[in-house]
């Protein structure tokens, strides 16, 4: 069986949202030699734009289509809520869904210290990417650059990680993750806090006996 890095050139890939996971998953995409297709609900900046057609993707903007079905596999920005309609279509035709996190995990090499928690994940991952600065350590994930753009990277990261981020992993696994605390937040996304609590928790689901959480 093919792996995933195998298969990724000619796959029909539509990334949902143009920010800046969205943006660094399409050139990634790209560059991999998948079709790439990203949809936004906004409008896109006309520098994005001459972007997008220098690096041959596909786009549309000021709302989402059909367009977003054809394909064999989507990649939604941590923005984009799973109950999103174009989501919810999509699993049902069982087309997948693996999110930017996910995606810039499955072409990296690089040793992972993942930070989550409601407050206080910005200054705990600085602290410990300053601390690390001699091994080269990077801050990135939420914080500083997305994962997708750090393809082929060897150097240590400390990954700021958020419940949006964990709800679309498959395999992420970082040798170190770290939950900082948990408080009220985000209702509008996960409805109750057993729902936040279970998608923070997510972080070190795939961790295996060599590997450390840090409560």
């Amino acid at each position: 069986m093919r792996s995933f890095k195998e298969s990724i050139g000619g796959l029909r890939v539509a990334v949902i949202g143009a920010g800046k996971s969205g943006v660094a998953s399409a050139r990634l995409l790209k560059k991999l030699g998948a079709e790439v297709f990203l949809s936004e609900a906004k409008w896109i900046s006309p520098n994005l734009r001459e972007e997008l057609k220098m690096l041959g993707v596909r786009f549309e903007e000021g709302g989402h289509s059909d367009r977003i079905l054809n394909s064999d596999l989507i990649v939604p920005c941590p923005g984009v809520p799973l109950t999103n309609p174009w989501i919810t279509r999509a699993r049902a035709i069982g087309i997948p869904v693996m999110g930017e996190l996910e995606l810039g995990y499955r072409f990296l090499s690089s040793p992972i210290v993942a930070v989550t928690g409601t407050n206080g994940k910005s200054t705990v991952v600085s602290w410990i990417a300053h601390i690390m600065r001699k091994s080269g350590a990077i801050a990135c994930g939420n914080i500083g650059h997305p994962l997708t753009s750090l393809s082929g990277s060897k150097d240590p990261l400390v990954v700021e990680v958020s419940s949006f981020q964990l709800e679309t992993i498959i395999d992420f696994k970082p040798g170190v993750a770290l939950i900082l605390n948990l408080d009220q937040d985000h209702f509008d996304r996960h409805g109750t806090f057993e729902a936040y609590r279970k998608a923070k928790a997510r972080i070190f689901e795939n961790q295996e006996e060599e590997d450390h959480l840090i409560l």
